[in-house]
Formats: structure tokens, C-alpha cells, sequence
């Protein structure tokens, strides 16, 4: 493994600790399909986390707006 694909793993864990801390299990449970798709992309250099931030951002406030 690579130095980055081990700082990768390093952060990828921590992202997911917060994730258990922050957020009931079922939502863990419904979005850990699309959470590892992606951090698939950005492992695999097809994205990059801000791409992915911002994507997930945008989709956030499109949902915001239709609550």
C-alpha cells in the first residue's frame, strides 16, 4: 500500500467515526451504499473529496427546499 492509499484508509476511518457519532444508525444504514461509492470515486482518482463535498452539499439544499 502506498503512502497515500494509507493516509486515504486514515481518513476514510476517521470520516466514518464521525459519521457514527453524528447520525441515527438507520441513516448510516441507508447511505452506506452511496458513502463507500464514494469514497470508491476518490480512491480511484475519478473525484476528488471538495468534487464530492460539493456534490453532496448541492443535493442537500435541493432536498432543504423541498421539506
Amino acid at each position: 500500500m502506498t503512502t497515500a492509499q494509507t493516509e486515504f484508509q486514515k481518513n476514510r476511518d476517521r470520516a466514518m467515526g464521525i459519521v457514527d457519532l453524528e447520525f441515527d444508525d438507520s441513516v448510516i444504514t441507508n447511505s452506506q451504499t452511496e458513502l463507500m461509492a464514494m469514497f470508491d470515486r476518490i480512491e480511484r482518482g475519478e473525484s476528488t473529496f471538495e468534487q464530492e463535498d460539493a456534490a453532496l452539499m448541492l443535493r442537500w439544499r435541493e432536498l432543504k427546499q423541498h421539506a
